[in-house]
């Protein structure tokens, strides 16, 4: 039996996917569930034009993150901070720092698009990742100064 998967199961396979199950595991376990429906020349069809729609969508959302990314091409932002005599930062920079340091040039940004693991800890040049999501990325220069 023909089946049209509406979640992810595994050994069998993943959402969307139209796969041949045994009538008795289709009827008694499947179906009982809400986990497949039967891959009727309704629901195919219903399901691919669902499909159609969400990679529209997808596609369209990906080309704003895009556009958005562009604006971030060379961008050079400066923070001062207070350092020891070593060099070392008091602290380190905050994304949130870097969040307000990027809204004052008028870009549009929300604060889980910086990376994490690439926060400085010294005085110096970095390269700050910026992920928007959808393998969408940008890259800011970031310089890091003693305050006077």
């Amino acid at each position: 039996m023909k089946v049209l998967l509406l979640d992810t199961i595994e050994k069998l396979g993943r959402v969307g996917d139209i796969v041949e199950v045994a009538r008795g595991y289709a009827r008694n376990f499947l179906l009982p569930r809400s986990l497949v429906v039967v891959a009727t020349d309704k629901q195919v069809k219903h399901h691919e034009e669902r499909v159609k729609k969400l990679r529209e969508k997808l596609e369209t959302q990906i080309a704003q993150k895009k556009d958005i990314a562009a604006g971030f091409t060379d961008l050079k932002i400066v923070i001062n901070k207070k350092v020891a005599k070593d060099g070392k930062l008091f602290g380190s920079v905050t994304k949130k720092e870097i969040l307000n340091a990027v809204k004052e040039q008028k870009l549009p940004i929300e604060g889980y698009t910086i990376d994490v693991k690439s926060i400085p800890k010294k005085i110096g040049k970095y390269k700050i990742k910026l992920d928007f999501g959808f393998e969408v990325e940008a890259m800011i220069d970031l310089e890091v100064k003693a305050e006077a």
